[in-house]
């Protein structure tokens, strides 16, 4: 599963905004308020702009008119698109608008915050998550000619990062003899029929579409009003196409999220929210990132204490941190910067499994997730507004996490990679009462499946606990040991080998053969190759009065 805020700051010229017919006539008024003053930390956002009833309706629509900078700009990118064998990223009219409004919040010189960005994306109707900005400063007035040369000298990099489909323009004068641009390059990966931002409730909305190529298998996830996260069921007519339904249970703000299966793993392709009962915000009040040299252990523990505020709000238990799962963690993140991909899937080491496999840390839940951003903040907010992300941060059963963060540009607006890593650390239990739990769950299963429990044999208990103490001391490497005089009021016995972090949580479809008449339970703990130290072992000798 991932999530990214990529736009990238460059320090050059800039002009011009969609739906002007001359350079000049950049300081429209239909700007952006911004409240109090930009020269605060914080700012209040309320865009003047009409906001859309529904996502994706507008998809498609050409702003009018067009002026000569968009359309040499779209041209340009076109172009710059055509040579690295890219489609070609058409105009769209709702990117205009986000263009535009980001260009008057980057007047102070810093990029717009994630949450500005996210807030402008809802409002003007889009369902994919953040683009990339690029955004450029001049004096006002400079030429078209040099405004885009100043683009498209650094072009490529943004479109070789993220290929975008759609594309927008927008520009500000800022009152000081300068002006801001901003040029928005937006990925797309999904077709999505229009959507409703606001339900009544008790109300469900239909989710209609489909993911597209590299990426299938689409998943649906919804964090309620509550906070909680919930995986909603979707039917497909094909590994790409996707049906399903989003509901009203609650007032509040629900946040959608769909999620598809590519080369680098899970990736977010749209995330959306839709207010149920209640009108969607007209304004948003940000706190502007703070400008400045952060260093990378303090932004990892920025992020740490971050996590462990949102688990304490939930009623969580805070996680403690793991310096091998932070190292892990940092390898990931310097192996994205250095070529220059967001995913849980590289190249070069795997997936998440195989690297901490290859660092030889061991857990029964493993739990990543990786952000692009431009403080620890952003970063944490681009993650709880990822409901499968969040999933992942507020996880009741992890109890350990490794934050390796990477910077990828320093000064003012430093650009980071990060990783958490969440794992779970299995204590020493009580094995009494592990045999016991181990019993009720075996004892459950059966009675699920209408069969009265199995009897207790003393004599193959005492084999299944010799045999589990000696998985536990050799790592599960131990010899199974002979049956001869335990198996002599059976026609067969059969044994398995269950490793598990919790003991209830142990099953066996061959408690539910034909023929079983008794059972023998041994619990032991140790360390194993995937589920680290204090795993279960669980041996289940079941004997069998005919063929097994």
């Amino acid at each position: 599963m991932v999530v990214r805020t990529p736009y990238a700051l460059l320090a050059a010229a800039a002009l011009s905004a969609c739906g002007h017919g001359r350079l000049a006539d950049a300081t429209s008024g239909t700007a952006t308020v911004v409240t109090p003053e930009q020269v605060s930390p914080a700012v209040v956002y309320a865009p003047r702009s009409r906001a859309s009833l529904q996502y994706n309706a507008e998809l498609g629509a050409s702003p009018e008119p067009v002026s000569d900078l968009v359309n040499a700009l779209t041209g340009m990118v076109q172009r710059h698109a055509t040579v690295l064998a890219q489609p070609l990223p058409v105009l769209d009219a709702r990117l205009c608008t986000v263009a535009e409004d980001m260009a008057r919040l980057s007047s102070t010189g810093r990029p717009p915050p994630y949450r500005a960005i996210e807030f402008a994306l809802a409002r003007y109707g889009i369902v994919e998550p953040s683009p990339q900005l690029v955004i450029l400063r001049t004096r006002e007035g400079e030429s078209l000619e040099h405004v885009v040369a100043e683009l498209e000298r650094q072009i490529d990099a943004p479109l070789r990062s993220m290929p975008p489909r759609r594309l927008g323009a927008g520009s500000v004068s800022i009152g000081d003899g300068s002006m801001v641009v901003v040029l928005v390059l937006q990925q797309s990966f999904i077709d999505l029929e229009p959507v409703p931002r606001e339900l009544a409730m008790g109300a469900r909305v239909r989710l209609r579409g489909r993911v597209l190529a590299p990426y299938d298998g689409p998943e649906l996830f919804v964090t309620r009003p509550d906070g909680s996260t919930v995986k909603h069921t979707l039917s497909a007519r094909s590994g790409r196409a996707f049906n399903g339904t989003v509901d009203c249970p609650a007032e509040g703000r629900q946040q959608v999220e769909l999620i598809g299966t590519g080369t680098r793993g899970p990736q977010v392709l749209a995330n959306f929210p839709v207010w149920c009962g209640i009108d969607a915000p007209a304004s948003v009040r940000i706190e502007m990132p703070n400008a400045g040299d952060v260093g990378v252990a303090e932004t990892e523990q920025q992020i740490f204490d971050l996590v462990n505020r949102e688990r304490r709000e939930f009623g969580l238990p805070p996680v403690a941190w793991d310096e091998r799962a932070a190292q892990v963690a940092r390898a990931h993140s310097q192996d994205m910067r250095e070529n220059d991909f967001v995913g849980h899937v590289s190249p070069t080491t795997g997936g998440p499994s195989e690297r901490a496999r290859a660092a030889g840390l061991a857990s029964p839940l493993l739990l990543e997730n990786v952000a692009f951003a431009h403080s620890a903040d952003e970063a944490h907010a681009g993650l709880m507004n990822s409901p499968g992300h969040r999933a992942n941060i507020l996880n009741s059963e992890v109890t350990h996490v490794g934050i390796g963060v990477v910077m990828a540009a320093g000064g003012a607006n430093p650009e980071l990679y990060a990783t958490e890593l969440f794992t779970r650390v299995v204590g020493p239990v009580d094995l009494g009462s592990a045999r016991v739990a181990v019993q009720h769950a075996l004892e459950a299963q059966r009675a699920r499946s209408k069969l009265a429990p199995l009897a207790p044999d003393k004599a193959l208990d005492g084999v299944a606990q010799a045999f589990a103490q000696a998985l536990a001391r050799s790592g599960g490497e131990a010899k199974p040991p002979s049956l001869e005089r335990a198996a002599r009021r059976y026609a067969t016995v059969t044994t398995e080998i269950v490793v598990v972090a919790d003991a209830e949580r142990v099953s066996s479809e061959r408690l539910l053969r034909h023929g079983a008449a008794g059972i023998g339970i041994g619990v032991a703990q140790g360390r194993h190759a995937q589920l680290g130290e204090n795993a279960v072992y669980v041996v289940i000798m079941i004997g069998h009065k005919g063929a097994s």
